[in-house]
């Protein structure tokens, strides 16, 4: 389970979500994602990742610290272990 409200991405290609202003990182899809929707989801563990449609533009810890999908992995397997 999981929270996930939308957000408007602001003119500096940041989302601002719990007193965090999240920066989107440079897509090989789309030059910049201002004035998008996307979806913010927020997990159990406090982690937050940012979607536009099915696609994970960026995964940030609670502190708004991007996470990259390597780190991740990592995280999850220590919890499972």
């Amino acid at each position: 389970m999981c929270v996930h409200p939308q957000r408007i991405v602001r003119n500096d290609n940041t989302v601002s979500y719990k007193n965090l202003i999240l920066q989107l990182p440079q897509s090989p899809h789309r030059h910049h994602y201002v004035k998008v929707r996307v979806r913010v989801q927020e997990y159990p563990d406090s982690t937050i990742a940012i979607f536009h449609g099915p696609g994970k533009l960026a995964h940030y810890t609670r502190k708004g610290e991007p996470i990259s999908d390597k780190q991740i992995k990592t995280l999850q397997t220590r919890k499972a272990a």
